[in-house]
């Protein structure tokens, strides 16, 4: 049997070799290119980008729905996933501590713990969950830096803001009223009218913070790729540094509001028997201001005839009503005694010299 030549065995050998290569190659290849299959989930979107630069999915179109995306393996192509039209949250507890976490300090340093201050300088710690959906993946993406920093950094600056013009009152139970001018005709005239009207203080921080997030947002469009729909407020409290004086303003305030309205409950009390006392005393003013009327119009009716015949014969009257006068005196008179000039009497009933 002929041997084969060693040079024959050696090339068939490497042949073999490289066909195996070549399909180690090829299964890497595909691999390599399969790994590159990614599926965007349906509560997430995604952005394509190859070398860092925007792939988009066809005129005017750059959003990846979910579904499965064909793209090259990274570093060349990377999918980006973001949250879909769902509502995101972020808690901001930049101006906010527990009563309990940290030790206690005679002085408060900001640069260690934030606080808000309110309308009439009371320091507060509030903590807050934004809740907010992305408008503009791309925008979000591409143009915003660290917009988690950004959301806390605004939030603390609106809420900082907004608390200072609200009393601590009003931040506690989260609404207040403020007067508004409104226009309205009456006849026919346009006029000014004072009306009052609610306003909630999550709303007012709300509106602050999207405001801000716009001006710092699309320069092209004048807003951001965050839209605020709410911020909710999960604790507000004084700083552990003045809880306790805050507790005894409270306690003596609440002593004070008891003083006062037991003051006023008397107040009424004693306005109303005065009220009383008074229209009974004018009651009985009008019945003796009658009775003095009628009493005069009767002396009155009685005195018009005598003064008539006293026009007519002055002289006859007079010695007429002197007589009947001496005569009632002499009639009336059970004894008369006569008193020397200069002199003073005494009169005293019968009945106490007797006794």
């Amino acid at each position: 049997m002929a041997q084969k030549k060693p040079g024959k065995v050696l090339f068939q050998g490497i042949e073999s070799g490289m066909k195996v290569f070549r399909w180690m190659v090829l299964v890497l290849v595909i691999l390599f290119l399969v790994s590159g299959l990614a599926k965007v989930q349906p509560t997430h979107i995604g952005i394509l980008t190859r070398f860092g630069k925007l792939v988009p999915v066809g005129p005017g179109q750059e959003i990846r729905e979910p579904g499965f995306v064909l793209a090259f393996p990274y570093p060349i192509d990377q999918l980006i996933l973001l949250p879909n039209t769902q509502e995101q949250q972020h808690e901001v507890t930049n101006v906010w501590a527990a009563l309990d976490d940290k030790e206690w300090n005679d002085e408060i340093d900001p640069t260690i713990e934030g606080y808000c201050l309110t309308a009439e300088n009371d320091v507060i710690q509030v903590k807050v969950v934004v809740k907010y959906y992305i408008s503009d993946p791309v925008e979000y993406e591409f143009n915003m830096i660290d917009p988690k920093d950004m959301i806390d950094a605004m939030t603390v600056a609106s809420l900082t803001e907004c608390i200072a013009s609200w009393k601590f009152e009003e931040v506690q139970h989260m609404n207040r009223e403020v007067p508004v001018m409104v226009r309205e005709v009456i006849d026919g005239k346009e006029q000014n009218k004072m009306e009052f009207r609610k306003e909630t203080l999550d709303e007012v921080v709300a509106k602050n913070l999207q405001s801000r997030l716009d001006r710092t947002g699309n320069p092209e469009t004048g807003k951001s790729a965050i839209r605020i729909s709410n911020v909710d407020f999960v604790d507000v409290h004084h700083l552990r540094h003045v809880k306790a004086d805050f507790e005894n303003k409270q306690t003596a305030d609440i002593a004070v509001q008891v003083a006062l309205d037991e003051a006023l409950k008397q107040a009424n009390s004693m306005r109303t028997e005065a009220e009383t006392q008074a229209i009974q005393l004018r009651n009985n003013a009008e019945i003796y201001r009658q009775q003095v009327l009628a009493n005069t119009r009767k002396e009155v009716l009685e005195y018009l005839p005598k003064l008539r015949e006293f026009i007519d014969a002055p002289d006859y009257v007079w010695q007429r009503e002197y007589l009947n006068t001496m005569e009632n005196v002499w009639t009336n008179v059970g004894e008369l005694k006569f008193v020397p000039a200069n002199s003073r009497v005494v009169l005293q009933d019968e009945q106490e010299g007797e006794e």
